[in-house]
């Protein structure tokens, strides 16, 4: 375990922990605003930013889940999604919006 500089609180210092054994694990923290943990478990990679307000999981089984408080964004020339089940859910107004916008 490093905790630098040494006379730093934790909302302001840099924390490194490695563990081996059975619980084979890294986890970096970076004052009370970043948090990043790859271990050799379910998830395997875990991003936290902002105290929860964004997180990335990745899990064994290859799930990628992204959660945020705050807005998301996907931009790109060309953006796809496709699955072999794949739905789209608001809790208030769904906009869909495009030039020419085909179904099915």
């Amino acid at each position: 375990i490093v905790h630098l500089p040494l006379s730093a609180a934790d909302s302001s210092a840099v924390h490194v922990e490695l563990h081996s054994g059975s619980e084979r694990s890294v986890r970096i923290k970076l004052g009370s605003g970043l948090e990043v943990i790859i271990a050799d478990d379910d998830p395997l990679v875990k991003v936290d930013a902002g105290g929860g307000m964004a997180r990335v999981e990745i899990g064994r089984d290859g799930a990628i889940k992204l959660e945020s408080q705050g807005k998301v964004q996907i931009q790109g020339t060309e953006v796809s999604i496709a699955g072999t089940n794949v739905s789209i859910e608001a809790q208030a107004v769904l906009k869909v919006k495009g030039t020419l916008v085909n179904v099915n």
